[in-house]
Formats: C-alpha cells, structure tokens, sequence
C-alpha cells in the first residue's frame, strides 16, 4: 500500500491476493453503467459470494505514462480509505492490455439525477446530506488526501457516497507543497 507520508507508490496495485489471478475467474461481468475517456465502468458479481460490484474496466492502449502515474496514485490512495461515505476499493486486477478497479457496487443513482427529477428537498434531507459529505470530506483531509473533484454528479444518492475514483487521478495525496498552496483563513484576536 501507499506510504501516505511520502506519497511512494507500490510496484503492483494489485491486492496480493488477487496478484496471478484473472478477472473472468473472480467476477461475472455485466450490463454497461458509464463510459469515460479510458474506458467504463460496468456491473459485476463476485463469483466467491455473489456479492454485486461495480467495475471499471480500463484500456492500458489508450492511457499515456503520465495518466497511468495518475491512475496508479488514485488506486493506491483508494486503497487506504475506508470510511461509510465513500465508495469502498475492493480490488484492482491487471491484464496485459486492461486495469480493473473493483468498488463497491451504490444504488440510488447520481445525486445530480435525484435534485433534478425532485427539484425540493426537506431541511432533514439536506441536513443528512451535508453530513455525509461533510463526514466523508473529513476523514480524507485527516488522512492527507484531497478530492479536487466534488460535485454532485460524484455523490451518489442513497446510502450518501462519495465516489473517489475517476479516470484523471483526481484523489491525490495532499504534500505540504500542496498545503501551503491551499486557500487559508485567519482569524486575529483583536
């Protein structure tokens, strides 16, 4: 796993215990459920428990050495996190020419979906919503870890997930070059 202090990245994001094994051998693939720059995301189940999983299937031809710097970084902080509100890393699996990522299969649907089709919402419901979000942001920022791209359309709507995972590395590890960089605010006692 990632050294979150010095941000070192691991030879193989394979999980040990998936390391030699084939993906076809793990889980059953399924029905399409998104689609982005490298590749997509679709439905799973495992095979050992018949547990449902989403899986994102990336093709290695289309991603450049510095995206797969980046993807490699996302797996590998991915890894460290365990937390109610964000979507849970089970497992990467690597091919000669694909990178499976194995999460944790969210129903509900995108956040952004639900405000559009609801348009109101009560002040429990936003409350409950802002705590998720909140609660999840916190545990990655004692980690060291920023999420540069939340939004709605990165939260899904029940159980109140945080999706961590994109296809540009956009969980990163925060350095303190990166800290000082960050917005501050002050307060003086005067």
């Amino acid at each position: 796993m990632m050294d979150m202090l010095t941000g070192r990245l691991p030879r193989s994001i394979s999980k040990g215990k998936m390391k030699g094994k084939k993906m076809s051998d793990l889980y059953a693939l399924g029905d399409v459920l998104g689609a982005g720059a490298f590749g997509q995301v679709v439905k799973g189940v495992s095979k050992a428990d018949g547990v449902g999983v989403a899986v994102k299937i990336i093709n290695l031809k289309l991603v450049n050495v510095e995206d797969m710097e980046g993807i490699e970084n996302e797996v590998a902080v991915m890894k460290e996190l365990n937390h109610p509100h964000i979507v849970q890393f089970i497992a990467s699996i690597r091919s000669k020419s694909k990178l499976y990522i194995v999460m944790e299969m969210v129903t509900g649907g995108e956040l952004f979906d639900t405000i559009v089709e609801r348009e109101l919402f009560s002040e429990a419901e936003v409350r409950g919503l802002m705590h998720s979000l909140l609660s999840g942001i916190e545990y990655m920022h004692k980690r060291h870890v920023v999420h540069q791209d939340i939004k709605v359309c990165s939260m899904n709507d029940f159980p109140h997930r945080i999706s961590c995972s994109s296809f540009f590395g956009l969980v990163l590890l925060r350095s303190s070059a990166r800290i000082s960089c960050l917005p501050t605010t002050t307060t003086s006692a005067q």
